[in-house]
């Protein structure tokens, strides 16, 4: 965990792991639950005016009554800890929460952890968290796309063969998706024209369409390095061709054969 940074979703929240992190020398960052409350004993950042006083009071308690963009505070939370001789003690940790508010969903978005203010500000840790679920999408273009769950074999050359095609194929599908972002971008310099170019190649729409296309783009990528496409009849011949021809069938042979018993 030393020098970690660990980004998990709310399946594993856990005050316990959270402090076995700390413990360890290493940082964690996740969402805050909804039924998670942590006590505030003290918040970063200073509100001019007549500010509403939040230590003391429980995080979730408070969201309707700010107007504010970000909360950051230290929140209180308690737990238990591992059983040791037959007992399980109670722990009282302080964390950091920070809030985040969204536009487009109108509510705060809370998260916990244990890098501090000075080196990571309310932005930052939402900026933070929006790694993991590039992770999240990533794996999931290389399952759905790349067939990165479905390896047919046992054999570990074999399997790590089939992990670094398949790797490869995210890469030159992301490189070319770069370069068709840099196209677009220029004609709408010509065009004034103000949608982002990203956005018109989605991720995993374009991860498709580069999967439809994979074939046509290796031929070209072949024809451009000076290799011959496979001739076509040679191709299905040695597709068809059966290397086992000595071996009798089992259909053949219980037709055609001697009844064995043991068979039965």
């Amino acid at each position: 965990m030393e020098n970690t940074l660990l980004l998990f979703d709310q399946a594993y929240f856990d005050y316990r792991t959270m402090d076995l992190i700390d413990a360890n020398g290493g940082w964690f960052l996740t969402r805050l639950r909804s039924n998670a409350n942590p006590e505030i004993t003290a918040k970063y950042r200073k509100w001019r005016g007549d500010a509403i006083s939040l230590e003391g009071k429980q995080v979730q308690d408070i969201l309707d009554d700010l107007h504010r963009d970000v909360i950051d505070v230290d929140g209180e939370v308690g737990f238990k800890r591992r059983i040791y001789n037959g007992t399980r003690s109670r722990a009282v940790e302080t964390f950091r929460v920070v809030g985040v508010w969204n536009d487009e969903e109108e509510r705060y978005h809370l998260y916990i952890t244990n890098l501090s203010a000075e080196d990571y500000s309310a932005p930052d840790i939402a900026k933070l968290y929006q790694a993991r679920w590039e992770v999240e999408l990533l794996f999931r273009e290389l399952k759905t796309t790349y067939g990165l769950d479905e390896i047919n074999s046992g054999k570990p050359e074999v399997v790590e063969a089939l992990i670094l095609i398949r790797l490869l194929s995210l890469i030159v599908s992301r490189t070319l998706r770069e370069l068709f972002i840099e196209i677009i971008e220029a004609q709408q310099d010509e065009e004034s024209d103000d949608v982002e170019a990203s956005s018109l190649l989605p991720r995993e729409r374009w991860a498709r369409a580069f999967g439809r296309h994979s074939d046509r783009i290796l031929r070209r990528v072949a024809e451009r390095l000076g290799y011959e496409p496979p001739k076509l009849v040679e191709s299905l011949m040695n597709d068809a061709l059966d290397p086992n021809t000595h071996r009798i069938s089992l259909l053949d042979e219980v037709q055609y054969e001697p009844f064995d018993a043991d068979l039965a």
